[in-house]
């Protein structure tokens, strides 16, 4: 039999971490497992979907006296020991007749195990390129991320894909065709080739790095595949006790900057928060009485104030959201949730909506991210006279 021990909080924080990867449905036994590998240096827990695997590490309080791995399933000991002091010395073993234990001071558990070379680790080659987050820098990351595509017919749209500027600035873009978000992040990419930056990072590695990484310092790398020279197969991001490696998404993303409008002469200036809480109005009202998804809604600029417009079943609903600036008859149809998601993500009391011309893009800029909205077709809306909205 061998054995080694670890504090339960250490424990418990490395089986946390590797269960945002590891699948709960699956008809392979292994991939509901997580791999332990325990030897002087510390402990190591491993999980994978196939698609990304996710490695985090700890330190023993006291090693085995020789290397060993197993793998378990991670829900019951971890139910077991998250609620234990932090400090509590937890004894895991590996006995003789292949099954796993891990004892405390009041407890034990008896699991079942797999091989561990039934384990599908995954094979990467080495870095070509990477950049530098630093701790609580994922801002970027959020304003782009809710615009990636959950349709599995335009596959190439279910991530974030990673762009670079001229200057070696990294970029951020993601669009669902009726949406696009593109960030500036200032992360400096460093040496490498720049097409090592033109990939995909599919939708489920992003919610991974947002939750998991969002308070640490971490390096995001591009990593080529095993044997394929100097084609980046996978990404990968790393701190020092926790790492993540995911496949891209191999294809080729939209040419995003064609969608970007560069004219925008046709502009209203609104203050940012009355257009929100309108927006949500919108929306509510859509929700409550329409029986579809969309929240289709007319904005419209008239004698120095802005209005919004919602018709559902015979029902409407018109509301002031107060004082703005621009040309009379300046409107455009929208979906509201849309344009309610860009307007959070920028900063500042106003807000500038400008458009090529009516019926193109809507567009929402600062100096650090970007969001183009597509219209929609709505009827033109009357002159309004309503009191401002509280």
């Amino acid at each position: 039999m061998s054995e080694f021990q670890v504090s339960a909080g250490a424990l418990a924080g490395v089986l946390k971490a590797v269960s945002l990867v590891v699948e709960r449905k699956t008809t392979i036994p292994i991939l509901s497992h997580v791999l332990l590998a325990a030897n002087e240096q510390g402990l190591s827990v491993s999980a994978t979907n196939l698609d990304m695997q996710m490695d985090a590490t700890c330190r023993l309080v006291a090693p085995p006296s020789s290397p060993l791995s197993f793998t378990i399933d991670p829900r019951a000991p971890l139910a077991a020991i998250v609620n234990l002091p932090r400090d509590w010395p937890v004894k895991v073993s590996l006995r003789d007749d292949g099954s796993a234990a891990i004892a405390w001071e009041w407890g034990e558990m008896r699991l079942l195990t797999l091989p561990a070379s039934d384990f599908p680790a995954m094979k990467t080659g080495e870095a070509l390129a990477g950049f530098e987050v630093a701790d609580g820098g994922l801002k970027p990351l959020d304003d782009v991320r809710l615009c990636l595509s959950t349709e599995e017919t335009r596959y190439y749209l279910n991530g974030v894909f990673l762009d670079r500027t001229q200057e070696g600035e990294v970029l951020l873009v993601a669009t669902d065709g009726h949406r696009l978000g593109a960030a500036r992040t200032g992360w400096e990419a460093s040496a490498g080739d720049g097409n090592a930056f033109k990939v995909i990072a599919p939708y489920r590695f992003c919610a991974v790095w947002s939750s998991a990484f969002r308070r640490k310092a971490h390096r995001f790398e591009f990593i080529a595949g095993e044997g394929a020279g100097a084609f980046v197969k996978y990404v990968r991001i790393a701190t020092d006790a926790l790492t993540v490696t995911s496949k891209i998404i191999d294809s080729t993303f939209p040419e995003w900057r064609c969608v970007v409008p560069s004219d925008r002469g046709r502009c209203v200036v609104v203050a940012r928060e009355a257009l929100v809480q309108g927006l949500n109005a919108a929306t509510r009202f859509c929700r409550a009485v329409g029986k579809t998804r969309s929240a289709s809604t007319t904005f419209h600029y008239e004698d120095g104030r802005a209005f919004l417009t919602v018709a559902q079943e015979g029902q409407s609903l018109d509301l002031d959201i107060g004082a703005a600036r621009g040309p009379d008859g300046f409107w455009f149809g929208v979906n509201a949730p849309y344009l309610t998601y860009a307007a959070q993500r920028m900063e500042g009391d106003e807000l500038t909506l400008a458009q090529a011309d009516f019926g193109s893009p809507l567009v929402l800029w600062s100096d650090k991210a970007e969001f183009v909205v597509m219209p929609l077709r709505t009827e033109a809306p009357a002159k309004k006279q309503l009191k401002q909205a509280a």
